[in-house]
């Protein structure tokens, strides 16, 4: 008769080698294993409890309040995940290895403990010590990053004080104190604010309704800035000189006049009329309510003034005319002495021609021969804090500085500003034709009292074609490329548009003049006749 197959248990690991003994005291262990085993139990779940409360304060913080400590919590959090599931591991795999997921304690009981080389009874307390140092470790650890997360939670939840930062920035709800502080900062200082956080980017397009506001300015001059303004685009008149200056400043002198420059005849004449009946200013050189040029006076400019009785000292606002004998621009550009003053208002924007020495480095530079005259005029620019020089030092030569050898009015290197042009009558003339108009800048010596002085000389000329509604300012150099390019295609656009027409209404020797196209334009046009005005702009992107 065989023995009985002893009977299998399956609660007995594959791993364990079968046929071992019991040892002397398995008895003493086995009842003593299911108090290890429940302190280790016990403290598996405490680092389980702790892997949660980091995770969820790490995912429940809101990451408004800060991002950069959510993101270091997180990260923190996933470490001490995987640190503490390594451990889990390494001190519950010896035990899963070697028994199934029933009653251990059972099991225990009933089972040999196999021999090693040390006391397993030692090692088995060493484990649940260090099993219980690590819990207490990470529910310090949670501790501290709860009370961290209650604190911020806490101050996110309390109304946020006021900070310099939300004062400058928040203009809605501060705006008389914000409109007053921002008045006394300089261009470069608003400039540098821009640039140090994201909100104060668009700092500068909200101070151009405020700060640099053009009717507020003109409302010293005339009852009605839009109207006036308006009557500025209707003639083409611009205004340029220390009026020009100040509003780009943001200065107020009383002592300053206005200064317009308008085409000499009946646009003079429009704007004295309305100066005079409207506005009430006085003048006597000249007859007013007649269009006929005779009454123009032979001096090219008319001051107008009135007195004031708004104001307390009786100061005369007065408006002085520069009556050109061709278009404003050029009168301007020929005529202004230093660089500080190249400043130009038309009836819908300005334009500062210099504003990085102007506004930023407040330098100013010669652009007419020194001599007694012009020196007052440029101490006068001096005790206002310019820093007057005669050109620049070979240093500061840079193809992202101003002065260049040819400019355009409208380019990158001008400052342009737009004005409040709403229920306003729009002028007829583009703007492209002030914009794109060029000016030449040459640097010249000339001898004073036998010493050598450098200056700027701005050169123009009047540049007109027969396929160009509007006249432009070109470079007076010889060698200007721009005028040289615009030549060429309007002369071929000329001749092809004359051989559009029937031979017996073209000009008499249009096709013997080579430069007929650019120069002549006093011939009747058909009516189907095409001008190419609105290719300036194209052209000046692939010219440059």
């Amino acid at each position: 008769m065989k023995p009985p197959k002893r009977q299998k248990m399956n609660n007995v690991a594959k791993l364990r080698p079968a046929g071992e003994g019991v040892s002397g005291n398995s008895r003493q262990l086995a009842d003593e294993e299911p108090n290890q085993l429940g302190l280790l139990a016990h403290a598996a779940a405490q680092v389980t409890s702790g892997m949660e409360t980091l995770g969820k304060a790490a995912y429940d913080f809101d990451p408004d309040t800060s991002q950069e400590d959510t993101a270091r919590s997180a990260a923190t959090a996933n470490a001490l995940r995987v640190v503490l599931k390594n451990k889990v591991r390494q001190l519950t795999v010896p035990m899963i290895i070697t028994v199934k997921p029933e009653s251990l304690a059972t099991t225990m009981s009933r089972t040999k403990r196999p021999r090693t080389g040390f006391d397993e009874d030692e090692d088995f307390q060493k484990r649940i010590r260090l099993m219980k140092h690590e819990a207490a470790a990470i529910e310090a650890e949670t501790q501290k990053y709860r009370r961290k997360f209650r604190s911020l939670r806490d101050a996110q939840s309390q109304p946020k004080q006021n900070t310099l930062l939300d004062f400058l920035a928040q203009h809605e709800q501060y705006y008389p104190m914000f409109d007053r502080l921002y008045s006394y900062l300089d261009v470069s200082d608003i400039v540098a604010l821009t640039r140090t956080c994201k909100q104060f980017s668009g700092l500068d397009k909200l101070l151009l309704n405020t700060q640099w506001n053009v009717d507020r300015r003109l409302r010293r001059f005339v009852g009605n800035p839009k109207e006036f303004r308006a009557l500025l685009g209707r003639h083409d008149a611009l205004v340029s000189g220390d009026f020009a200056l100040q509003f780009f400043e943001r200065q107020v002198r009383q002592d300053c006049d206005l200064d317009i420059f308008v085409r000499k005849g009946s646009d003079t004449l429009a704007l004295c009329n309305y100066l005079t009946d409207t506005e009430d200013y006085t003048s006597s050189p000249i007859k007013y309510g007649e269009s006929s040029e005779q009454d123009i006076p032979p001096t090219t400019t008319l001051t107008l003034s009135r007195l004031d009785r708004d104001q307390i000292d009786f100061r005369k606002p007065k408006i002085t005319l520069h009556c050109s004998h061709d278009i404003p621009l050029q009168e301007i550009l020929e005529t202004t002495y230093t660089t500080s003053l190249m400043n130009i208002i038309s009836w819908n924007k300005a334009y500062s021609i210099f504003p990085l020495p102007t506004h930023i480095q407040h330098k100013t530079y010669l652009l007419t021969n020194l001599d007694d005259h012009f020196g007052a005029l440029l101490s006068e620019q001096s005790r206002r804090g310019w820093d007057v020089q005669d050109v620049l030092w070979q240093e500061e030569e840079s193809p992202f500085h101003p002065v260049q050898f040819e400019r355009f009015i409208g380019d990158e290197l001008t400052w342009i500003i737009p004005f409040d042009v709403d229920d306003m009558e729009q002028s007829k003339t583009p703007d492209q034709v002030l914009e794109y108009s060029q000016f030449g800048l040459d640097k010249v010596i000339h001898l004073v009292q036998h010493q050598e002085f450098y200056n700027y000389r701005i050169s123009t000329i009047i540049f007109e074609a027969c396929t160009m509604r509007y006249r432009y300012t070109h470079s007076g150099f010889n060698e200007s490329f721009w005028n040289d390019f615009v030549s060429d295609r309007m002369d071929r656009l000329t001749r092809l548009q004359l051989y559009l027409m029937e031979p017996k209404h073209r000009p008499l020797h249009a096709f013997d003049d080579p430069d007929f196209g650019v120069h002549e334009g006093s011939f009747a046009k058909p009516p189907d006749w095409k001008y190419y005005d609105d290719k300036i702009p194209e052209w000046y992107e692939v010219w440059k």
